[in-house]
């Protein structure tokens, strides 16, 4: 257990602090992995909050992060601007890059799977033609 301050005074007089529990994990069945992760969170209650359900989540979590960098840096040519005016249009053009985005992965898992690959350890860069 630990406290997260929101100033260096708040932490230096300990007035304002937010209890969190601070987990430490190690990622062993992954090669490149950093020897120790911390994973803090205000889940305080180890009954209701696993530690190793909360890590799982937490490297789910990264999934989606790995999917938005995806689509920012390499499908949109870091250009990624809803042009839309009205939020059902910005919507829309979200889910048309969620959905190009799916395709390609699913082609992707496609081709790692023809080629006894991981899918997870794919990434893709969109070469165009000049």
């Amino acid at each position: 257990m630990s406290h997260v301050y929101p100033s260096a005074k708040d932490r230096q007089h300990k007035t304002r602090g937010i209890e969190v529990r601070v987990i430490e994990y190690a990622l062993e069945e992954i090669a490149d992995a950093e020897p120790n992760y911390r994973l803090i969170t205000n889940w305080l209650d180890e009954q209701e909050a696993p530690a190793e359900e909360l890590t799982a989540l937490h490297h789910q979590r990264w999934t989606i992060e790995q999917t938005f960098d995806g689509m920012k840096t390499h499908l949109a040519e870091r250009a990624v601007t809803l042009r839309s005016k009205r939020p059902q249009l910005v919507l829309q053009e979200l889910y048309a890059l969620l959905i190009v985005h799916a395709a390609i992965r699913r082609m992707m898992t496609q081709a790692a799977a023809a080629s006894a690959q991981a899918a997870q350890d794919l990434s893709f860069f969109i070469i165009r033609a000049c």
